[in-house]
């Protein structure tokens, strides 16, 4: 029995492990979901390629590092301290793709990339240093307009959207040199369109 407890303590101290390895310091993303009723306002930490699926819930900062990966299918509204998500923040080869919901300013640096199809988006700041790909495209309907301010134009779902670009300053490039435009043929926007359509009625 005496040599069977050290095995047992150790398989328990390994589970735990595993089991708060992904975001350890968010309860309420632990298990790699943000849903409908569920809000974290500590500010939480991703890392290890983890990944966490946003669908209803909200936070008041997510920050993804060492190839994290973050998919907001949409949040709760509206921005407040108990919805939405005030901030994103990526770092280190991390990704993110947002489809729908509300956000205050997604950061992309390090060689990380953002993805944006839709939802509310106040502002957007990309750090490329010199050598990094750090970089953000938008899916949006023709007819935007873009200039060092911000972009504003139409999803391709209909909906407006206006982002305002922040400088970094220095020696770093203009934010909107580091943002491209996809506008998708006709049937891939209305494809677009009907899948931000089916996401909302899911709600």
């Amino acid at each position: 029995m005496k040599r069977i407890l050290p095995c047992l303590l150790m398989l328990s101290m390994c589970a735990c492990t595993c089991l708060a390895s992904i975001i350890a310091d968010a309860e309420e993303a632990a298990d790699g979901l943000l849903e409908v009723g569920e809000y974290d306002g500590s500010g939480f930490k991703m890392v290890d390629t983890e990944s966490l699926i946003v669908a209803g819930g909200g936070a008041d900062r997510i920050r993804a590092y060492d190839n994290a990966y973050i998919e907001v299918q949409y949040t709760s509204t509206p921005l407040s301290f108990s919805s939405g998500i005030y901030d994103i923040v990526l770092y280190d080869n991390s990704h993110l793709l947002y489809l729908d919901g509300v956000t205050e300013e997604i950061t992309v640096r390090d060689d990380s990339s953002a993805i944006l199809k839709g939802g509310t988006v106040t502002a957007l700041t990309i750090y490329q240093r010199p050598g990094d790909l750090s970089n953000v495209t938008i899916y949006c309907q023709p007819g935007y307009a873009m200039n060092t301010d911000g972009i504003s134009g139409l999803w391709a779902n209909g909906t407006p959207f206006n982002i305002d670009f922040v400088d970094v300053g220095g020696d770093f490039p203009l934010t909107s040199e580091c943002v491209t435009v996809i506008v998708p043929e006709p049937a891939t926007l209305a494809l677009l369109g009907l899948g931000g359509l089916l996401i909302r009625k899911r709600r």
